[in-house]
């Protein structure tokens, strides 16, 4: 698939390699097998302050800071009348917000979608309904006999945020051991797994 941007035809055969791996393993035995580890190591080396950050353009930028501070609660690291940015209550993540001040159509935010994978899906769902939000979808299975479930609702300006859960409570996490190749250990293969499989 072509882009309007120029791609180093080497990214892309890196990526059409894993691709190939993720078609051909049909057991976590051959994922482990023929999984590689990546040319290049992580080269980022965090800072004192936030590590990252996603960050889009409104049209209706007081209704966007009020939703996220006001309606789902979270956490103010920077704002003033040209720049929110919002975390969790312990910093894991960010996001922020600008006002479209040129007057120019926002950019098209249906390609991008905020996701958090959350315990208690359903008592999350229903105690958001009691603060006004609007949810696309409720929680389902995210294909049939499927314990992983995902719930869907949009802010104020469009930006489709999505829940992610287990319906059955309690599940337990099981360490599982990979492998002596000290890269399988940061594999995109689940390193845990709940009890009782996965789905």
């Amino acid at each position: 698939m072509a882009t309007q941007y120029h791609v180093n035809p080497r990214f892309r055969a890196y990526g059409k390699a894993r691709l190939d791996i993720a078609r051909r393993a049909d057991s976590r035995e051959a994922w482990l097998d023929l999984w590689k580890p990546a040319q290049h190591t992580f080269p980022f080396r965090w800072g004192k302050y936030w590590k990252q950050c996603v960050e889009y353009r409104v049209q209706d930028f007081a209704a966007e800071v009020g939703f996220f501070i006001d309606v789902l609660g979270f956490v103010v690291n920077s704002l003033d009348t040209h720049y929110a940015q919002f975390t969790s209550p312990e910093g894991e993540f960010y996001i922020a917000v600008l006002p479209n001040l040129d007057g120019a159509p926002t950019p098209h935010i249906d390609g991008i979608r905020l996701q958090f994978m959350i315990r208690d899906l359903h008592k999350t769902v229903q105690e958001l309904e009691t603060r006004g939000v609007a949810f696309e979808a409720l929680p389902q299975p995210i294909q049939p006999g499927s314990r992983l479930e995902v719930a869907s609702f949009r802010t104020p300006n469009g930006m489709l945020v999505e829940l992610w859960g287990y319906s059955t409570p309690g599940l337990q996490f099981r360490q599982v051991t990979v492998s002596s190749k000290p890269w399988l250990r940061r594999s995109p293969m689940p390193m845990y797994y709940f009890d009782g499989g996965l789905d």
